[in-house]
């Protein structure tokens, strides 16, 4: 079977996500799996002394969440994750308050900002790295600094951390701007993931193959294949081999 996987999104009903209901986490997995969605990661956010969902009750969610999809026969499997806010203990903290997405023990979606890059930011992922982590910088087209000078996220690259982009986002949904952003560090090979992440404001349906066949035809169809595969890396806790990035191109 051919595995799609969505490897950032907000499903969950804990305290600071959108979902209300069970309801309503039931209808974003029946679109997913009618999108061809095989594999979720459920990714709550985690802001440090704001949000109190840790590791274990996500885990329990997740595990509650799967034997439900089970009954309903939705061919789709939810795996735990969770979007942390960076904060200046984060790396510290990983074992205590954290997981890494999908079991993999490895991979960990960081946040910045909506403006800004954390002055630490450098500084938390070595200390990530040094611990045996690698950091994934969510929805980077998202932080204002990025999309001023997104040869910013070179340093991240090249000190290794990974790079995640919206669905939504390549779609326009989050507005032009936005989108612009988001293709164009696509096509510098800045970005090793995408997903239906966990802020599109139609959250109501899944758009990741949408986006992948728009960055097919936009990008190349072997940015769009390397991608899927760098998702089922995560799933699988395995390596994988980034592309150099070709470095911010201005056009």
């Amino acid at each position: 079977m051919t595995m799609l996987v969505d490897m950032h999104n907000n499903l969950l009903q804990v305290p600071g996500n959108r979902y209300a209901n069970e309801e309503e986490t039931l209808r974003i997995l029946k679109a997913a799996a009618e999108d061809g969605v095989t594999h979720i990661i459920a990714t709550p956010l985690y802001r440090h002394e704001q949000y109190s969902t840790n590791g274990p009750v996500i885990k329990h969610l997740v595990a509650k969440l799967n034997d439900k999809v089970l009954k309903l026969q939705i061919p789709i499997t939810v795996l735990p994750g969770m979007e942390i806010t960076l904060y200046e203990k984060l790396a510290q903290d990983i074992k205590v308050h954290a997981i890494p997405l999908a079991n993999s023990n490895k991979y960990v979606l960081v946040s910045f900002q909506d403006r800004q890059i954390p002055s630490f930011a450098q500084t938390v992922f070595l200390e990530m790295q040094l611990r045996g982590y690698i950091p994934i910088i969510a929805n980077a087209e998202r932080n204002l600094e990025i999309r001023l000078n997104p040869s910013k996220l070179n340093e991240f690259v090249d000190k290794g951390a990974l790079v995640h982009v919206g669905a939504g986002s390549i779609l326009g949904f989050n507005g032009r701007e936005i989108r612009k952003a988001a293709l164009k560090i696509c096509k510098t090979g800045l970005v090793h993931f995408i997903s239906s992440s966990a802020h599109e404001k139609d959250s109501k349906s899944s758009h990741i193959k949408k986006a992948y066949s728009y960055l097919g035809k936009k990008v190349s169809t072997s940015t769009m294949e390397s991608l899927k595969k760098n998702a089922e890396s995560i799933i699988n806790g395995a390596d994988f081999h980034t592309r150099i990035p070709k470095g911010y191109i201005e056009k």
